[in-house]
């Protein structure tokens, strides 16, 4: 009787043994399997890694953002049509900050001294004309922007152009004004855009001019009509396209602009009667440079 007992203990105490030993065994498959799917989710994809960027360029932008806003954004331009530049999106980056910088720029457009014969060229508005010729205004800068970025982003070169929409802002001057506007520069750039993002079909169903008409329905003094025609020369699309355009322009300066400062200087610099003429008479867009 007490050895059947014994037994039974000893029977008993080797079947919980046992059910520990399965138990552990089965937390040790468990925890393996969960450790393991843990670790296979921390361990990131590989990505390859950027090219290194050239230390000296790093560090040239980090002192151009230290400078005045007409100094960076002339040399994030310079540095971003480098060969250096071998990165495409770091290009687009610069160009962006770049653009982004223009609009704390102090002077907004390039001028011109008005000459008036008899007085002297070396007056504080020369000095400040010579100044304007290294164009380092916003409007020359994001001239230069907009033409960059019609290599390698066209889209994006549309797209400011657009939101642009000539609106300038270039309020009337008055006859003590000794400089006046010179705005050439952000039209020839809209003529190298509206050339390079259109598809023939586009330009025959007058797309393009409706994306450049704004920028001569807004003109607003007229500094802007002889670069306008310009315009209109380096466009010589379809039938329908000339009309329109032709018909905004032609509706845009048939008003009173209050600036006999401006008028008299297009007049001589851009000759405007003769341009005027030749729209009037019909004579081909060809003639009107």
């Amino acid at each position: 009787m007490k050895t059947d007992k014994v037994n039974f203990l000893a029977g008993f105490v080797e079947n919980i043994a046992g059910s520990f030993g399965s138990l552990k065994l089965a937390f040790s498959i468990v925890a393996v399997g969960c450790f393991g799917q843990i670790g296979t989710a921390q361990m990131p994809a590989t990505t390859p890694l950027p090219p290194e960027r050239p230390r000296e360029l790093v560090r040239l932008l980090g002192d151009a953002r230290l400078a005045a806003p007409e100094i960076s954004v002339d040399t994030f331009l310079k540095v971003a049509k480098s060969k250096k530049i071998t990165e495409p999106v770091w290009r687009r980056q610069i160009l962006e900050e770049a653009f982004r910088a223009a609009d704390e720029v102090k002077y907004p457009v390039r001028r011109k001294v008005f000459p008036v014969k008899g007085i002297p060229v070396d007056t504080n508005s020369g000095y400040l004309s010579y100044a304007y010729d290294l164009k380092l205004d916003a409007l020359s800068l994001k001239s230069r922007l907009i033409r960059q970025l019609v290599e390698g982003d066209k889209e994006r070169a549309k797209q400011i152009v657009f939101e642009m929409g000539g609106q300038l802002g270039l309020s009337p001057l008055e006859c003590k004004d000794t400089l006046v506007y010179y705005p050439a520069d952000i039209y020839g750039a809209v003529a190298a855009v509206a050339k390079a993002v259109f598809t023939k079909k586009e330009i025959a169903e007058g797309i393009r001019a409706l994306y450049v008409a704004p920028w001569f329905e807004n003109i607003n003094s007229p500094s802007q009509a002889g670069p306008a025609f310009d315009l209109l020369a380096e466009l010589r699309g379809s039938p329908v396209e000339k009309q329109l355009l032709f018909n905004a322009l032609a509706k845009a300066i048939n008003r009173n602009f209050n600036d006999d400062r401006s008028f008299s200087y297009a007049i001589e610099r851009d000759q405007l009667a003769a341009k005027v003429g030749r729209l009037v008479s019909g004579t081909g867009d060809e003639h009107l440079k």
